[in-house]
């Protein structure tokens, strides 16, 4: 066991709190930027989306000072951050109340049925180890809900939340010149009993192109296994749609249009989207069928369009990489001590893409 360090167990100085205040104030600014896909007073289980931001921007804040004070004093100590958990309350208290900052370390402390991406307060003894690999500013949101779903019976209304994604779909495609948008489209067996609905249907008379998007809203993934959980969404969604566009053709079910909606006719063209909030089908035979899946944070990349039409041919036809001209698979190797470890890393030989300038991100685009 090595000599301890001189200033194990004693404070050998503490941060101003004018200095640790304008170094969080930062990091809010900088989350609140990223803005939400869901109301950030949407209830987590014990507190909103929006004091779990406030806490999770302490925890980013408060580990980048530890990272530079380890650097600069040369106790590389100060990289994994130790506390007690009544302390850590505390801190979180002078940003949101008790009862919130209570629930948000019961909220993100590690379990074995919870990731420790999502949950990365660690315990250890009587403190929490808080790694800064696992607390990360970016893709935040995702972060917490995931937190949040991973104790559904705890979550409050977050699931009737993430259901509430027609309303942002209208907004979008509203935005289109020429293009009429409904949401929740009744759809009717013969007895005129409610059999589901469309949720959102995008109609250009000028063209007679009609869009329907299945829309889904799943969070998220940060590992591979919950990626595997967002593409099996994408394989629900085209399953219902195949269910009902068979009953449709069969006559066994009809589309309750609102007034002034018709069917659409053999002159209309017809497109079936399954669409995500953020995270794309991972799969390369996605598009292997005439139900296109996308993201909505794809199609506001996309946006402003002419008409229908011409976003419809963004999507399907989106220019995605293509290996030896935009990047190369590299196989590379790490000796650690006497075991060694190889991998798959990607070159990237072109630019990388950039959002267009004045994406709407700070009014509620994704």
């Amino acid at each position: 066991m090595g000599p301890r360090h001189p200033n194990a167990g004693r404070v050998v100085n503490t941060i101003p709190l004018s200095l640790l205040d304008e170094a969080w104030g930062e990091v809010v600014d900088e989350l609140e930027f990223q803005d939400t896909t869901v109301p950030p007073g949407t209830d987590l289980g014990g507190l909103s989306l929006d004091a779990a931001r406030t806490c999770y921007a302490y925890l980013i804040c408060q580990l980048r000072i530890n990272f530079v004070a380890g650097v600069l004093l040369g106790t590389p100590e100060l990289f994994l951050w130790a506390i007690r958990p009544h302390n850590l309350v505390g801190a979180l208290s002078r940003r949101v109340t008790q009862k919130e900052a209570e629930a948000f370390v019961a909220l993100f402390t590690y379990s074995s049925d919870r990731s420790a991406i999502a949950s990365p307060l660690l315990e250890h003894d009587d403190q929490l180890l808080i790694p800064q690999e696992l607390v990360s500013p970016i893709a935040v949101e995702r972060t917490l809900l995931r937190a949040a779903t991973a104790n559904p019976a705890a979550s409050g209304n977050l699931g009737n939340v993430l259901g509430d994604r027609a309303t942002r779909w209208e907004r979008r495609l509203s935005s289109i010149p020429g293009c009429e948008v409904i949401t929740e489209v009744p759809i009717r067996d013969r007895q005129r009993r409610k059999a589901g609905d469309l949720d959102v249907v995008a109609l250009d008379r000028r063209s007679k192109r009609m869009l329907i998007v299945e829309a889904k809203w799943p969070v998220d993934a940060a590992t591979l296994a919950e990626s595997y959980k967002v593409d099996a969404t994408f394989d629900k969604g085209k399953g219902q749609i195949r269910r009902i566009r068979s009953r449709l053709e069969s006559g066994e079910i009809l589309v309750d249009w609102p007034p002034g909606w018709h069917s659409p006719t053999r002159q209309t063209t017809v497109d079936w989207w399954v669409a995500s909030a953020q995270q794309l089908d991972s799969r390369p035979d996605a598009g292997g069928d005439d139900i296109t899946t996308t993201s909505l944070r794809l199609v506001e990349s996309l946006l402003p369009a002419d008409d229908l039409d011409a976003l419809i041919d963004r999507v399907t036809n989106f220019p995605l990489p293509h290996e030896g001209r935009d990047f190369r698979m590299h196989s590379r190797r790490v000796d650690v001590g006497t075991r060694v470890l190889t991998y798959d890393s990607i070159e990237i030989l072109a630019d990388l893409p950039l959002p267009r300038e004045g994406r709407l991100i700070n009014t509620g685009w994704t």
